[in-house]
Formats: structure tokens, C-alpha cells, sequence
């Protein structure tokens, strides 16, 4: 009965008519209220969310499961978070290194909408609500309706390029793409709404934090290729710690306890891989100290 009702066809379907429909109306209520706008269209999300499985006869018990979570999955979701956020750092860089203007226009428009609010505004409306909302509509709805799909890195994809399409934006699809597969894994791996909530809410309020805590972005602020790059070989470094995380985080998700050992042919190639991450990046910041001493200065200008 489960597979007769919940097809990933139904969930891409109800995807594409509600993007169809909603950028319009988002677009236009954002533009005309700010971020009082943010908070209705996400309120329009999680309204589409629970209306959409009601509709097609859905068991709400399986498309949003709830439970409190186990103490290893609260830790196993921050290590996973954690690396992930490393990643998409890494992937903006190499964005901006490329794209730089068009990156920089994405953060400035982000930050001033963002700081336009006193930040307890900004708290809820950025952190709280699209953990709740946006989670509903993809780790809720359109993820159960891949529960029929048996490979997980199939739906993690899916459900990646799913997040990355829903935010609309071409500079930050690949970084949201990102964060969409790790935010399916963890459902996944849990069946539990509670932990992708906390991963989406972590993931805002830092950007909020970082946001208040420094002045707004100027978008004519132009940085030397040079400059990127060492960001980048930096980012690289600290890099060798990120499949670390990752795997950890992944351990402590798994529900059996023969799962959840650490194994050691998975070490070696955790470790080879974060040491080559450590090796490209320790290469492009020493080739860019040897060319120019004085790289660092370029940060500043």
C-alpha cells in the first residue's frame, strides 16, 4: 500500500507545479513587505507541505516522522553539518574565483535583507522558519514520496538538485544543491524530522550571526584572483578534517550498532582523502606566498 501511494513522480509533479506557481507570488510579496514577506511565503511552504500529502491520501505519520532524537544523532548531525559547511565554503570560493560579481551581489542582496530587521526578527523569520517550513516541503513531503527508490545516493542527488532548483538562484544552486543532499542523508539515515530541522537551523543561524557580526558586504568590493585563491587553499587545508567529520557523523546516524563501528579500510580512505585535500591546499597557498610575500595584504584592498 505504501509504494502504490508514495512515488517520487508525485513529488517531483507537485514540485514543479507549486515552483510554477509560487515564484511569482513569492517574488512579489518579498519585494513589496522584506522579510515580513519572507515569513508569509515560507508560511505558504509548510501550508503546501501538510495540504499536499492530505490531497493525495498520505499517511502524515510517514511523511513527517517524529521522534525525540537519541543523543549520537544530535552529535552525528552537528559533525555532518559541520563538514558540509566546510564543503559548501569551499565550493563558494571556487564560485567567487569565477563568478565573483554575481557572488557578491548574492551576499550583499542576502545581507541587506537580513540586517534589515532587528536580529531576534531576523532569528525566527531566517532560522526558525525555513527549518521548519522549507523541511516539511523536502525532508517531508517530497522525500517520502522517494521512500519507493531503495538507492539512497539516487535520492540524495535527487533531493539535492531539488533544493538547489527551489532556491532560484544560478550562483547559489551548486552551495544549496549541497546542503540539500546532507540534509536528505540525515533524514535518511534517522527517518526523523527533528534532525534535518536542527541541521537547517544550525546552517541559517550561523549565517545570521556572521551576518550581524560584521558590517553589510559591499558588492563593489573587488578581490585579486590571487586573493580567492588563497581563501580557497586555506579552506583546502582545513579541508583534511572534513571527510573526518563526515564519516563520524555518519557513524553515529546509523541505527544498528554493527553499522555504527568504525572500520578500518573506511579510515584509510577517509584519511587519504582529507590529505589530499590537505596537500592541494598547503600547494596553492605556498605557490601564492613563494610568487608574492605580501598576498595577504591583497585581502584588504
Amino acid at each position: 500500500m505504501e509504494k502504490n501511494k508514495f512515488s517520487p513522480i508525485k513529488g517531483i509533479v507537485v514540485f514543479i507545479v507549486f515552483m510554477i506557481t509560487f515564484i511569482p507570488i513569492a517574488g512579489r510579496i518579498q519585494g513589496a513587505l522584506g522579510m515580513p514577506g519572507v515569513a508569509i511565503t515560507e508560511l505558504i511552504i509548510l501550508f503546501v507541505a501538510i495540504l499536499s500529502p492530505i490531497i493525495l491520501k498520505q499517511d502524515l505519520r510517514l511523511v513527517f516522522p517524529i521522534r525525540v532524537p537519541k543523543l549520537r544523532e544530535i552529535l552525528g548531525t552537528i559533525l555532518i553539518w559541520i563538514g558540509t559547511f566546510f564543503v559548501v565554503m569551499i565550493f563558494q570560493v571556487a564560485l567567487m574565483y569565477f563568478f565573483q560579481e554575481g557572488m557578491m551581489n548574492v551576499v550583499n542582496d542576502l545581507s541587506k535583507v537580513i540586517s534589515s530587521v532587528p536580529f531576534i526578527v531576523a532569528f525566527i523569520i531566517v532560522s526558525i522558519m525555513p527549518a521548519i517550513c522549507e523541511e516539511a516541503l523536502h525532508r517531508g513531503f517530497i522525500l517520502a514520496n522517494f521512500k519507493p527508490v531503495k538507492n539512497k545516493f539516487i535520492i540524495v542527488v535527487c533531493m539535492g538538485i531539488i533544493f538547489g532548483v527551489f532556491h532560484t538562484d544560478i550562483y547559489r544552486f551548486l552551495p544549496t544543491a549541497i546542503l540539500g543532499g546532507a540534509l536528505s542523508y540525515v533524514m535518511l539515515e534517522t527517518d526523523n524530522m527533528i534532525l534535518p530541522m536542527l541541521f537547517h537551523f544550525i546552517n541559517n543561524l550561523s549565517s545570521s550571526f556572521a551576518n550581524f557580526s560584521s558590517n553589510s558586504v559591499d558588492v563593489n568590493t573587488i578581490l585579486s584572483k590571487e586573493a580567492i585563491l588563497l581563501v580557497l587553499g586555506s579552506f583546502l587545508t582545513f579541508g583534511f578534517f572534513i571527510p573526518v567529520l563526515l564519516y563520524i557523523g555518519s557513524r553515529l546516524l546509523k541505527a544498528s550498532e554493527e553499522k555504527r563501528k568504525i572500520k578500518g579500510k573506511h579510515l584509510i580512505g577517509v584519511f587519504g582523502l582529507g590529505l589530499i585535500l590537505f596537500i592541494l591546499g598547503t600547494f596553492i597557498v605556498g605557490y601564492l606566498y613563494v610568487n608574492d610575500p605580501n598576498i595577504l595584504n591583497t585581502l584588504s584592498k
